[in-house]
């Protein structure tokens, strides 16, 4: 019962992260709501948006080393510039290319068409980073950074399991207001997650998981924007809202289709995880017995 008792209130620490990054982004899209209709959707507007995201990062991460006493270390803070630089990058690469290859496949199969984006703007395109670098980051820190460093101090792998099976279920949960969203859709973000969290179990660093979701999140917004995300994007990609395939009997649309590449990209990084985290788990229950 203390175990049950102490599982829960791991669960709750993790829910009131979900909370409070929530509350503190409704707080700054309050503020930059109020600015837009000083100075309007400038340069100066984005980049305070951008400053106000990594806020509530240093906000979220503050309030995890603070108030739950977790160590700095956990959340990418542990002094190894070099190392940690390797590992966005590999992360970041990884997820540039797989977004890059759901987009392009989405083309060839005629879902959406890409262009040039006439009016692209350098300035606002590295603002862009700025926002989405914090972003992404805000969300790895909520969704497994603290999770996963919460739930693994039970020193139980069955526990650690649960753990990122539930922050998986909110972290799809919490796109839900994506354009879209669908069981597919809910599938995908539930095994991104999962992908993630893999890496973050095996690598223990946030770095690699962070590379990914930037580059990810940024190639929509900022290389290959789609819909409403193509104003700072290098090209922009026009769905093709009409396009339906059938497949199996079945109708998939653009938002199904891209659920379905997505996932089929993530079928090799979760395996690798899933193979190498196991395979980390026999060595030191091996070493334990000897």
């Amino acid at each position: 019962m203390k175990t049950l008792g102490r599982i829960l209130l791991s669960t709750i620490k993790f829910l009131s992260m979900i909370v409070l990054m929530f509350v503190l982004l409704a707080i700054t899209q309050g503020i930059a709501g109020t600015l837009k209709k000083f100075i309007g959707d400038t340069f100066m507007y984005q980049f305070i948006t951008a400053v106000c995201t990594h806020l509530i990062l240093f906000g979220l991460i503050l309030f995890a080393c603070k108030v739950y006493k977790h160590s700095k270390d956990r959340y990418g803070f542990d002094g190894y510039c070099l190392k940690n630089t390797k590992l966005l990058i590999v992360g970041a690469v990884l997820g540039l290319v797989m977004s890059l290859m759901v987009n392009l496949l989405q083309s060839f199969g005629g879902y959406i068409s890409i262009a040039e984006n006439k009016n692209f703007n350098v300035f606002s395109f590295l603002v862009s980073f700025l926002f989405v670098f914090a972003q992404a980051f805000s969300e790895e820190v909520v969704f497994r950074a603290f999770p996963i460093t919460e739930f693994q101090r039970f020193n139980n792998r069955y526990i650690t399991t649960f753990g990122v099976v539930i922050t998986s279920i909110m972290f799809a949960l919490s796109h839900n207001a994506t354009s879209g969203y669908d069981f597919f859709s809910f599938c995908t973000y539930f095994m991104v997650s999962i992908a993630l969290a893999m890496i973050y179990l095996v690598t223990k660093n946030i770095w690699i998981s962070v590379g990914f979701h930037i580059l990810w999140n940024f190639s929509i917004f900022s290389i290959i924007g789609v819909g409403k995300n193509s104003s700072q994007s290098i090209f922009i990609a026009t769905e093709n809202v009409h396009h339906i395939q059938k497949i199996l009997g079945h109708s998939i649309d653009y938002y199904t289709m891209e659920s379905i590449l997505t996932l089929i990209g993530l079928i090799p990084l979760f395996v690798l995880g899933v193979v190498i985290y196991l395979k980390k788990n026999t060595v030191q229950e091996m070493q334990k017995i000897n």
